[in-house]
């Protein structure tokens, strides 16, 4: 998700392309979708977004993105955590 997409100001995500295993291109059906924000979900992105360089919301500390294989481990450790 970039950065750009989200829209504080009207309180919505803008949803244009994906981004699969690093490769960019549109969404699963071509249209461009918009998605309501509550107040707490705009802060919270508002939150995230001031936390990571580079054009990406959800990304790593040099500001590239952060692809799924590096969420796969520590969700399999909280998973065992969990029992």
């Amino acid at each position: 998700m970039w950065k750009e997409d989200v829209e504080l100001h009207v309180a919505r995500l803008r949803v244009t392309r994906s981004l699969v295993e690093g490769v960019l291109g549109p969404t699963k059906n071509g249209k461009t979708r918009h998605i309501p924000l509550s107040d707490d979900a705009c802060a919270a992105f508002d939150r995230q977004m001031g936390r990571v360089p580079g054009p990406y919301v959800f990304g790593q500390p040099d500001g590239s993105p952060l692809m799924t294989g590096r969420l796969v481990a520590p969700f399999k450790r909280a998973l065992a955590r969990a029992g």
